[in-house]
Order: structure tokens, then C-alpha cells, then sequence
């Protein structure tokens, strides 16, 4: 999938990287290094610093600014992401066309393509208590080419899109470059290679 980035609240959990899923247990070793410069930057109690909010949200007249009903932790979440970890197609980083790694193995590597960065986004605002009713993952085109970012929906429905690829949070209707096929939940998710074929057959499933 696309996705190479053009623009580099309160915390809930204090291990946010402690946690190492089952499925890390067999990789290759990672350099912890990585893990712990970015617990560093998060800090002890995860508060990402004041200047982390990008200029092309806080300039006035631009249509993100007017759309103030996303509270200030989901533009920072989405630039502390976008601006601590590398974009890496899963071709170079695993061999592989498509590999979906956990949230985990994502703050491991600190590097991953488009769906590691959306799913990484989704989890750490649903520690810090985002509803999970506000927040969905979806897949789409952009610039005609394969892509998935995550969604937050406000209180009037409108969906603002998180994404790696771009430094600033726009709604889905501002997007032009942009379109929306498939609107689906952390818990559709299987993590590994074929993520994306996963993904599918649950949603088919589902529809049957």
C-alpha cells in the first residue's frame, strides 16, 4: 500500500512499550534503542510536547483549524506517529508484498508502511480514552494507489482523516486526492502476512 510520509491528553498506560505480543516472540531481535528513545520522547506520563502540533493544522483560515470538534490529543497522536516513525514498504522490510504487524512489533521496529501507522494511531487513542464508536480504520485510494489511514468522526459525523502520508488532519470531504472504499474495526483485524486478505474475508463473512 501507499503511503511515503511527505511531512515529517493524557497518557492512560505507563509501559505503552513494555508490551510484546506473542508474535514478535519468534522475529529476529530489534534494537530496543529505538523503543527507548521513543518512551523518552513520550515521557513518563506519554504527554507529547506543545510543539508537536503541526503548523499546517494551528495556521488560521485553513479548513482543519475550523473543524475544532477533534480534540487536541488526536492531532498530536497523529504528528507524534507521523514524525517518530520511518515508512518502510513491507516489500523491503519483510520480504513480502503484504505483512500487517502489531501495534507492538510497530514501536519495536519503529518503521512500517501505512496500516502499521493507522493501526498504531487507533490503539494508542483508545488507551488514552478515545471511544472506539469515534474511530474506525479504512482503506482507500490515494492518488490511485492502494492506501489505509484511520478515521475519528466528530460529534456532528464528520470523518477526519489520520494519516501518515500527509502532516496536517483534513476530513474525508477535504481530501481530493483521497477516496474512501472500505470502513472497518480494530477487531477485524489479523495481524502477519495477508492482512489485507484477512481483513476481507471477515468483512465478506460478516455480509454473508
Amino acid at each position: 500500500m501507499s503511503g511515503t510520509q511527505r511531512t515529517s491528553g493524557q497518557g492512560t498506560q505507563s509501559n505503552l512499550l513494555n508490551t510484546q505480543s506473542e508474535s514478535t516472540k519468534n522475529k529476529k531481535p530489534v534494537e530496543r534503542k529505538h523503543a527507548d528513545e521513543f518512551s523518552r520522547y513520550l515521557g513518563k506520563d506519554q504527554e507529547p510536547p506543545a510543539e508537536s502540533s503541526p503548523s499546517a493544522i494551528s495556521k488560521p483560515g485553513q479548513a482543519s483549524q475550523a473543524a475544532k470538534p477533534v480534540p487536541d490529543q488526536v492531532f498530536m497522536v497523529n504528528n507524534m506517529v507521523n514524525k517518530n516513525f520511518h515508512y518502510v514498504r513491507d516489500s523491503r522490510q519483510f520480504q513480502t508484498t503484504d505483512y500487517w504487524q502489531t501495534p507492538e512489533e510497530m514501536k519495536q521496529n519503529m518503521a512500517g508502511d501505512c496500516e502499521d501507522f493507522a493501526l498504531l494511531k487507533y490503539q494508542i487513542l483508545q488507551e488514552r480514552g478515545v471511544s472506539e464508536d469515534r474511530l474506525s480504520l479504512a482503506y482507500g485510494k490515494l492518488n490511485g494507489e492502494g492506501h489505509l489511514i484511520t478515521l475519528y468522526k466528530d460529534n456532528e459525523g464528520h470523518e477526519h482523516v489520520l494519516d501518515n502520508a500527509a502532516s496536517d488532519i483534513q476530513t474525508v470531504e477535504e481530501r481530493d486526492d483521497l477516496r474512501v472504499l472500505v470502513r472497518f474495526k480494530m477487531e477485524d483485524v489479523s495481524y502477519g502476512k495477508d492482512g489485507w486478505l484477512k481483513v476481507l474475508e471477515k468483512i465478506r463473512s460478516r455480509a454473508d
